[in-house]
Order: structure tokens, then sequence, then C-alpha cells
């Protein structure tokens, strides 16, 4: 974290705009809810907590939400499709094409060519 945080003070006293990329999810809004004790038994709650720690860090995002010009975040890592999320002067993309397997299908297109191309967003910086 020390590597990031001294470089996002530097592109603010250089008056930079921040496009930051990382693989996992920098903010828990993003992040699947644990489920209610209802939902899952004892050992899936522990392997929920286990797997969401894998998943991404609010300690990121929290860093990230401290500087301005942080304008953009992409991030991939979870399944599935997620909305875009806007917190303060800060966008999160979720880039991540999905997978597809016999027992798991998260793709919109008949192909990884037409997924990816799906996935694509243009940014004007």
């Amino acid at each position: 974290m020390t590597v990031v945080k001294k470089q996002l003070i530097q592109a603010q006293a250089d008056h930079k705009k921040v496009f930051f990329v990382t693989h996992f999810a920098p903010q828990e809004a993003n992040l699947w809810r644990r489920p209610t004790q209802a939902e899952v038994s004892d050992k899936m709650a522990r392997h929920y907590e286990m797997m969401r720690a894998m998943y991404g860090s609010q300690r990121l995002g929290n860093l990230l939400q401290e500087y301005t010009n942080v304008k953009w975040v992409g991030y991939g890592h979870l399944h599935g499709q997620h909305a875009d999320l806007t917190l303060g002067p800060t966008s999160y993309y979720h880039a991540a094409v999905g997978v597809k397997k016999k027992r798991r299908n998260e793709w919109q297109a008949p192909t990884f060519m037409d997924q990816w191309q799906k996935q694509l967003q243009v940014f004007d910086i």
C-alpha cells in the first residue's frame, strides 16, 4: 500500500487524473453480501469468509477515496456482470469477461471475442 500511496500523492501533486487498474474489487459494495445464518450452514459461512478475503479489499478502496484525482478504477476478478459504481469523484468499472464452462456460463455472447468486445469501454481522459 505504501508504494500505491506514494504514487497517488505524486499524481495529485502533478495535477494528474488517475485511472487506477487492479485485479481485485476495491470496494465492499462490489462484493457479494454475506449470507445470513438462515441461508447457510456454519461450514458454508466459514467458506464464504475465506473466499471473500480473495475477492478484494476495502482498505484499497478507502485509500483511493482519499484522492479526488482518482477519477476511474477498473477491476476484474469477480464473476458475473456488475453495474458501474460511483462514489464521490470516482467511478468503478468491472471489466471481467467471466467464465464459460459446462457448469457455469457467465457469457452473454457466443464467443470469447464477442464477450470481450461486449465488455470493452472507452474512456475520455
